[in-house]
């Protein structure tokens, strides 16, 4: 696949993956601080009830305009997660897998 075609591939990823996320605010404000959430997670303190309730508080919504509880806001984590991981593979030009939802 040349460069060329792996980038418009790449940007359409990106394109629907922002898409997706226009009724989750949580979704978009996860995908914005992607790496700060990540290394929050590395750290092993991560406590997705606590999260949630802070989410919620600050106003952010799950997917549907729901507040989210913990399942929602984990789940919501591992789709944007799954996304960007996918996303960089098209761009090195490997096969990628579906994320799971």
């Amino acid at each position: 696949m040349s460069d060329d075609l792996q980038k418009r591939f790449a940007d359409e990823i990106e394109r629907q993956m922002e898409a997706r996320w226009h009724d989750s605010s949580l979704g978009a404000w996860m995908a914005d601080h992607h790496d700060e959430v990540a290394a929050l997670l590395r750290t092993g303190a991560m406590n997705w009830a606590s999260a949630a309730a802070a989410f919620g508080w600050k106003g952010l919504r799950a997917a549907g305009g729901k507040i989210p509880d913990a399942k929602a806001a984990e789940e919501t984590w591992k789709r944007v997660n799954a996304l960007r991981q996918n996303r960089a593979v098209a761009l090195k030009g490997k096969p990628q897998s579906r994320p799971k939802t």
